[in-house]
């Protein structure tokens, strides 16, 4: 009796049941899942942190004007870095045109007009706190194309003066910067290589098991 029960052990010991997923052998499928993981893993390690720097590029404002008029010295700066349609933020430092002081105490009008050249948006623009001779306003444009931005500035001591600065306004998209664009053309052909070669890798592990099997 104690003899048959160890030929069954033995028996059951040495038998084998092939698992198959997606017709390749289990162990097959999941090492090539296990190296496309890996290959993903690497891709997203060498993607983001570029991702996290052209964030924090696209968070600095751009310089789109720079003039002196009369008493003035101006300086314009918008954020988005590439404005589009929506609300654009403008930052306007202006400056004594004779020594470069800074002026903190102007009434500053920010007005959008369109290609014919017609007013459609006004805003005034604040200094803050933090750096009072910095105005920060923020215009809502609600279409694309050539637009130019009057800067009416006027204080007691110098006067008034009307600058005006030229911007080219992009249309409205999900994840509107070329960057973003090209990020996402890379995950989508690391998505598409790592499924080639799963499919490559199947082939392959499919065809040595027809090798390796004896033929009748």
């Amino acid at each position: 009796m104690a003899r048959k029960v160890f030929i069954q052990i033995e028996y059951m010991k040495s038998v084998s049941i092939p698992i198959r997923l997606f017709g390749v052998p289990a162990m097959s499928f999941l090492q090539s899942l296990k190296l496309w993981g890996s290959l993903m893993a690497l891709a997203f390690v060498a993607l983001v942190p570029w991702g996290v720097v052209e964030a924090q590029e696209q968070e600095q404002p751009v310089e789109i004007f720079d003039a002196t008029q009369g008493s003035y010295h101006l300086v314009v700066r918008v954020l988005p870095r590439v404005p589009a349609v929506g609300p654009i933020n403008f930052t306007v430092i202006p400056t004594a045109a004779s020594d470069g002081a800074p002026v903190r105490d102007a009434d500053i009008t920010l007005v959008s007009h369109n290609v014919e050249d017609e007013p459609i948006y006004e805003v005034k623009a604040l200094n803050t706190p933090i750096n009072e001779g910095e105005y920060v306003g923020n215009l809502v444009i609600k279409a694309s194309g050539a637009w130019s931005i009057h800067v009416e500035i006027e204080t007691e001591d110098l006067g008034t003066e009307v600058f005006v600065a030229r911007i080219s306004v992009a249309p409205a998209a999900v994840g509107s910067t070329p960057e973003a664009g090209w990020m996402m053309l890379l995950v989508m052909v690391a998505f598409v290589a790592g499924g080639g070669f799963l499919w490559l890798s199947s082939r392959r592990a499919l065809a040595r098991r027809a090798a390796s099997e004896p033929k009748a």
